[in-house]
């Protein structure tokens, strides 16, 4: 950042000037930024703002029309440049001063920014700039947003369901998580074995030998031996999207980096959580719902997890305390529901609402500024309807609930062999460079496609693909769309296939997890075909939206 004085072309009159080159543009929406950019506001008369892009985490270093966008410290060495975004900024303060009303903000993209930069300023041109007004309950963002008129009148989701939860982080994935039961209880019975020495355990697991700032691998090994191994902490872990696998929660020590017990002490198969997100570092996702425990990573960049219910303490006995599951509902949402809906009607609404195309492209630049909004419908009836269709949406993200595929989405992801043949144990083998292990971490690979005609509901899409997950192996029929869908800033089906590579994995996959991984096309699929009902109940119970309870009444819930 350099001050100075700044000579205006047209004028010939001085202005105390500031000139910032941030290298990272996170500053122009994020909101750890907002008081920095209020600040900037108070004290600048005009702010210019010229995004010059090029983000590997926001945009993939590609432009909107997907033509390669390197950072602006691209060299012929190194052609991307740096991995963040970068902006500058022009902020002038006059000497009769008034704070900025708002920023004067362009975009510039391509290889050719840099020289486009150069040009404009040896002819002296004006660029055309969008004039935007920050808005203060966003965070203030310099960027243009876009947000429904109403959006800003609904509550938040932390107004409505007002406990959640961070997921799960181990810090060792590699030890504490398996696809696998039984290996994992092979490698914890071996980290717990007295017999065993701590250079054993480092050459067979070294990952729970390694000590950091925070874990004293040796120390806490020592403890662990003593108290021993308990068999009731292998639970199931919503590990990605679609993607349920096994952990071992320990609620001592920190063998687990954050294990978060309160989120522990909330999973009951009667439970269910809402997986989001308060900014997302890409573009917006739509929540998950999961009943085992949760890992922050479900969301890329964090996830947060409101439970349906909470449990609280309602008496103590020399057993250990008594517990029930309560409603996770704030006053506000109390009030709003009076004794005519419960706590699973507004939770399925949210999902349903959430879940809306129309819902996610309308506010779009909202959702990428704090928690994400639900418009509350003053009409019961489009509540429960809401609800109804949030419960749909709900099922087909819960894998613990039995799927069936209907008549529309049977045909997708049907398992062929190329020999026409039954599948053969080499078969079963991922082997198409789907993932691959980077120092201990599993990388996305390449794997295989190729097109065929589709043969699904044409609200899914004209193109199909073939999914091969080994030479002779593959499933056919894919929607693009499926096979395109993200969820969590994950590709849900890649991401799943590249944990499953035989050479990350160390074996073929069961026949049984390939129907499951043709279930999740599957379901995937009924998600999209929902679309556009999801859209047009948004419009049903976001206009008119009801304005917030000012006070809440304690109504009494009767729970279906």
């Amino acid at each position: 950042m350099a001050e100075r004085q700044i000579t205006h072309p047209r004028d010939g009159k001085d202005r105390r000037g500031v000139v910032c080159y941030i290298s990272n543009y996170s500053w122009l929406d994020g909101l750890s930024h907002t008081g920095m950019r209020e600040r900037y506001l108070n004290a600048f008369d005009k702010v210019r703002v010229d995004n010059l892009n090029g983000d590997r985490f926001r945009t993939g270093k590609v432009t909107p029309e997907g033509k390669p966008d390197p950072s602006i410290f691209s060299t012929p060495f190194n052609r991307e440049g740096i991995q963040v975004g970068t902006a500058i900024a022009l902020m002038v303060r006059k000497e009769g001063h008034k704070p900025a009303e708002a920023v004067h903000y362009r975009e510039l993209w391509g290889a050719g920014k840099l020289e486009q930069l150069a040009q404009e300023a040896m002819q002296g041109a004006q660029p055309e700039y969008t004039e935007v007004k920050p808005e203060l309950r966003l965070g203030a963002p310099f960027r243009p947003t876009e947000v429904s008129t109403a959006y800003l009148q609904w509550p938040k989701i932390e107004e409505l369901f007002p406990v959640s939860f961070s997921g799960v982080t181990t810090s060792r994935d590699a030890a504490l998580v398996d696809i696998d039961e039984d290996r994992l209880r092979q490698r914890m019975s071996l980290y717990f074995d007295k017999e065993v020495s701590d250079g054993d355990v480092k050459a067979e697991i070294p990952v729970l030998l390694e000590p950091t700032r925070r874990f004293q691998a040796e120390r806490i090994r020592t403890y662990l031996k003593e108290r021993g191994l308990r068999n009731d902490l292998f639970v199931p872990y919503a590990y990605r999207p679609f993607d349920v696998r096994w952990l071992y929660w320990e609620p001592e020590t920190k063998l687990l980096d954050e294990k978060r017990e309160n989120l522990f002490d909330s999973v009951a198969p009667e439970n269910l959580f809402i997986v989001t997100q308060q900014k997302p570092r890409r573009d917006w996702s739509p929540p998950q719902v999961v009943r085992p425990l949760g890992s922050y990573d479900l969301m890329d960049r964090g996830a947060s997890l409101f439970p349906r219910y909470i449990k609280h303490v309602v008496a103590v006995t020399p057993d250990g305390p008594q517990t029930e599951l309560r409603p996770n509902l704030s006053a506000l949402a109390y009030a709003y529901l009076q004794d005519h809906s419960t706590v699973t009607h507004l939770s399925c609404h949210a999902l349903a609402v959430m879940h809306s195309l129309a819902y996610r492209t309308e506010n779009d630049g909202a959702l990428r500024q704090d928690w994400p909004r639900i418009p509350l419908p003053p009409v019961l009836e489009h509540l429960q309807a809401s609800a109804e269709l949030g419960r749909q949406v709900a099922a087909l993200l819960d894998q613990t609930t039995t799927f069936k595929a209907s008549t529309e989405v049977k045909a997708i992801g049907e398992i062929r062999t190329v020999d026409g043949k039954t599948p053969t144990a080499e078969d079963l083998k991922v082997s198409m460079r789907w993932g691959y292990l980077a120092n201990g971490a599993v990388m996305p690979g390449r794997g295989r496609t190729e097109p065929v005609e589709a043969a699904f509901d044409s609200r899914l899409g004209t193109e199909a693909l073939r999914v091969y997950l080994s030479p002779n192996l593959y499933l056919d029929n894919v929607p693009l769309s499926v096979w395109e869908y993200k969820l969590g800033g994950y590709q849900v089906v890649k991401k799943w296939l590249s944990y499953r590579e035989v050479d990350v994995l160390g074996r073929a996959l069961e026949v049984t997890e390939i129907r499951e991984l043709r279930a999740t096309l599957q379901r995937i699929a009924s998600l999209l075909l929902l679309s556009d009902e999801l859209d047009a109940n948004y419009r049903r119970v976001s206009a008119p939206a009801v304005a917030p309870a000012e006070s809440a009444g304690a109504a009494a819930e009767a729970e279906m």
